[in-house]
């Protein structure tokens, strides 16, 4: 198998009617956290991977085994290098920190959106640091 879908066993509560709501980034959020408890879960790599992704052909030879973590390249955007509603990481170390740096900005910037934003600041603390496939 290539992709398995794991049930996170929590409910949504709230109701959400509109992008950049406090309870849209709530959830938002919530996707790092549970990247970060699946890697540690089942120690396999894996992706975070927006639901409104559309994929036309298999993209499992993006995947770079060597690396720590890779990212989406948004070379159109000046703001934003990269995206973060496609991200994968390796089980080691420094994927871990990572994840973990880009979880911690989250909590520090209160407006939104946020999620791309702390993933390029987190992004540019790591680069040349660790092994980043893009």
């Amino acid at each position: 198998e290539k992709v398995v879908f794991i049930k996170s066993n929590k409910t949504d509560s709230h109701e959400c009617n509109s992008s950049w709501s406090k309870e849209w980034g709530d959830n938002v959020e919530e996707k790092t956290l549970f990247l970060k408890h699946i890697l540690e879960t089942t120690k396999l790599p894996s992706c975070l991977i927006d639901v409104d992704c559309l994929f036309l052909k298999d993209f499992s030879q993006l995947i770079n085994f060597d690396s720590d973590i890779g990212l989406c390249d948004r070379h159109y955007s000046s703001d934003s290098k990269y995206i973060a509603s496609f991200f994968y990481c390796n089980y080691t170390k420094n994927a871990f920190d990572f994840l973990n740096d880009w979880i911690l900005e989250q909590t520090k910037i209160k407006s939104y959106p946020k999620e791309t934003k702390c993933l390029n600041l987190t992004y540019k603390k790591y680069f040349g640091k660790i092994k980043i496939q893009n």
